[in-house]
């Protein structure tokens, strides 16, 4: 089975970086992957998302029209993706960035204020991987052991430390809501 997902936000939120470690994961754990980012001019503040698919089987294609997943962070991405999850998908959304409930009744949505959870962890700029760690919960597409992994090779250059935030961030999304 393959999983379509969107990870959408604006520049600098780690949405990326988010879709990065996804498909680094997958290829550590020999699944098909597809990684397509799509980002403005702007380095930061710009409208940035990407497209993972993960799976099984090969991957046809990177676009996704009806995916089965998607994040995002703040509320453009909001008020541009709901439409797009597939009935009976998953929606994951940063609360602390959005401004209205989301609509569909046909969809799981998750809403989880990951800033607070990412300065919680000590890493303010954590907030993706908040999600991250709620996502992998909710689907279990990559082993959280996987993720550590990657996140720990991912943000070696910056220290133990941030390193250490980070897996406190991803254990933070992944048990918020319990």
């Amino acid at each position: 089975m393959n999983y379509e997902i969107i990870i959408s936000g604006f520049g600098g939120q780690g949405v990326l970086i988010f879709g990065e470690i996804l498909s680094y994961g997958a290829l550590k754990e020999n699944k098909y992957i597809v990684w397509f980012p799509a980002y403005g001019p702007e380095q930061r503040g710009g409208t940035a998302s990407c497209t993972v698919v993960i799976g099984d089987e090969e991957v046809a294609s990177p676009i996704s029209t009806d995916p089965d997943i998607v994040v995002v962070l703040n509320q453009p991405s909001l008020d541009k993706f709901e439409p797009w999850v597939k009935k009976g998908g998953l929606l994951i959304i940063n609360k602390t960035l959005t401004t209205r409930k989301p609509i569909r009744d046909d969809i799981k949505t998750i809403e989880i204020d990951a800033l607070s959870l990412a300065r919680e962890a000590g890493e303010e700029r954590a907030a993706n991987i908040v999600l991250l760690g709620r996502l992998i919960k909710e689907i279990p597409i990559l082993s959280i052991e996987t993720i550590k992994k990657v996140i720990s090779e991912i943000f070696s250059h910056r220290g133990e430390k941030v390193v250490e935030a980070n897996i406190e961030a991803l254990h933070s999304g992944w048990n918020s809501g319990d």
